[in-house]
């Protein structure tokens, strides 16, 4: 994809900010520039596209007012000396008022990272599009529909249930793996990835199923009415089958990796995640991430992590994960 086109929808975002448009009317304005382009644009691309003209709409009255455009430079901003002067004084107040709030919780004054696990890389299977109605039950995937045993429920928030994200079968765990996780059972993940305020931070769940595969039963597509919808407006996400190898790197390189167990999280600690959302403990790991693939888009082409406790995980105790998303 042209870069000229990245810079171009994001200069006719900054324009449009600066002519008072509001969200709806500058997400119109995006709409109608990709559906002027060449038909060679393919979805992804567009979607990508459609990503970058939404985070600028969200944001851009902050960002215009403290980012300066680069000379000679369409669409494209850095930040001014005046912007950093003031993150520097910002950040500094914020990180004495969160203490302040932990403190009065009862909390600790902050919560810590444990010792991470070997990252395990969770690898898209290629497999034609009829062959995937008629994967077996407790397959490893990604997105699609869950098969819950019939005395789990899918997991909710505020009343409607919550996407489903992935599922999988424990089994498939490369031999000699030294994880947390037993060499049998079934992990199933759901989460909502949400830019509205009441969905923050990210809400999620992780079942843990270890019984005969024969009990479990492919759960029907909610209503639309019953299921929350992401930040992209999607409820049921593109199925992917995966499988479970060993890696190397903190963060898996390959092509085929869809997301991984264990590992690092780019960008951030996981103790300052915990510590951000108000969790106590100085042992939280990275459990499980997921890249933006098939119809995910986790921020702006990040990641969704789903973090436990260390000493919770050696204990098969999935109750009190928490979810994130951080942008690519």
């Amino acid at each position: 994809m042209s870069e000229s086109l990245k810079k171009e929808i994001i200069s006719r975002m900054f324009e449009a900010r600066s002519r008072g448009k509001k969200f709806g009317q500058m997400m119109k304005i995006a709409k109608e520039f990709l559906a002027a382009q060449p038909p060679g644009l393919t979805a992804e691309q567009r979607r990508s596209l459609l990503v970058q003209a939404q985070w600028v709409a969200m944001h851009g009255h902050t960002i215009a007012s403290l980012f300066v455009p680069e000379p000679g430079e369409t669409g494209s901003y850095f930040m001014s000396p005046q912007f950093k002067a003031k993150i520097g004084f910002a950040a500094k107040k914020q990180r004495k008022a969160h203490k302040e709030k932990r403190l009065a919780r009862g909390l600790t004054r902050a919560a810590g990272s444990g010792e991470p696990s070997p990252t395990i890389t969770i690898r898209s299977l290629p497999i034609s599009k009829p062959a995937l109605t008629k994967l077996a039950l407790g397959h490893s995937r990604i997105g699609g529909l869950p098969d819950l045993p019939q005395k789990m429920s899918w997991p909710t928030h505020k009343g409607k249930k919550i996407p489903f994200v992935a599922q999988l079968n424990l089994a498939e765990l490369p031999k000699r793996a030294q994880t947390l996780l037993p060499a049998d059972g079934h992990l199933l993940v759901f989460a909502l990835a949400s830019n509205d305020k009441k969905h923050n931070p990210t809400p999620v769940s992780v079942l843990f199923y270890r019984g005969e595969v024969d009990s479990l039963k492919c759960a029907r597509r909610p209503a639309d009415s019953d299921l929350w919808p992401d930040w992209m407006d999607t409820r049921v996400y593109q199925i992917l089958p995966v499988t479970l190898k060993r890696c190397k790197q903190p963060i898996p390189q390959q092509k085929d990796s869809v997301g991984w167990l264990f590992g690092q999280v780019a960008g951030e600690a996981c103790g300052e995640i915990a510590n951000r959302q108000l969790q106590d403990g100085d042992d939280w790991i990275n459990l499980l991430a997921i890249q933006s693939v098939g119809s995910m888009e986790w921020s702006d082409s990040g990641e969704l992590y789903v973090l436990i406790r260390r000493s919770a995980l050696q204990k098969l105790d999935f109750s009190q994960v928490i979810g994130d998303v951080l942008g690519g």
